[in-house]
C-alpha cells in the first residue's frame, strides 16, 4: 500500500489533472471563445454562397472562368471553399477544374484572404482582397501563381451573392 501511495497515486493524479486541464482548454478555445466572438461581433455577415465569372487571362476571347464560393464566417474570421472551372466559350467544354480552400479576415467591410489548392499534388495558391459594394456584391483584386506561365499575376475580382433558386456550377 505504501508503494501505491508513494509512486502510483501521484502519477495517476497527474494524468487525471492533465486530462482535466486539456479538457478545460478545449472548452475555452472551441466552445466559449467562438460563442463570445459571435456575441460581440456587430459587423456584416457575408456567410453563404457566392459566385464569380470572369474571362481567363490566358485566352479572354475563348475561355471563361466560373467559381462557386462557399463562405463560412465566425465573427471576423472567414473560411471556405472555391470550386473553379475554366470553360471554352464556343463549345461549353470544361478545360480545367480545381478546388481551393481559403481563410482570412473580414474587418471594416474588407475581406482579406489567402487561398490554396485543396489537392496537395496540384499547384495553385494566391490571395485576394475584396471590399463590400453592397450586401450582394464584393469587389477587389486577386493575385495568384499562374500554372501556365509560372509567374505571379493579378486581376479584378468580383463576387456576387448567389440566389437561392440558381443551380450550382
Amino acid at each position: 500500500m505504501q508503494w501505491f501511495q508513494t509512486y502510483l497515486l501521484p502519477i495517476l493524479l497527474g494524468i487525471i489533472t492533465t486530462a482535466f486541464l486539456f479538457m478545460l482548454k478545449w472548452l475555452f478555445f472551441e466552445v466559449f471563445l467562438p460563442q463570445y466572438r459571435e456575441w460581440i461581433y456587430k459587423g456584416l455577415n457575408i456567410g453563404g454562397t457566392w459566385k464569380s465569372k470572369f474571362p481567363a487571362d490566358r485566352d479572354p476571347q475563348n475561355v471563361v472562368c466560373e467559381e462557386a464560393i462557399e463562405v463560412k464566417q465566425l465573427a471576423d474570421h472567414i473560411s471556405g471553399n472555391i470550386s473553379y472551372i475554366e470553360i471554352r466559350i464556343g463549345g461549353n467544354s470544361i478545360i480545367r477544374q480545381k478546388q481551393f480552400a481559403f481563410e482570412g479576415t473580414f474587418v471594416d467591410s474588407v475581406l482579406s484572404a489567402k487561398y490554396w489548392n485543396s489537392n496537395r499534388k496540384d499547384n495553385g495558391r494566391g490571395t485576394f482582397c475584396l471590399m463590400v459594394k453592397d450586401a450582394d456584391r464584393l469587389m477587389g483584386k486577386y493575385s495568384w501563381l499562374d500554372p501556365d506561365t509560372h509567374r505571379v499575376e493579378a486581376s479584378e475580382y468580383i463576387w456576387e451573392r448567389k440566389d437561392e433558386q440558381e443551380g450550382g456550377i
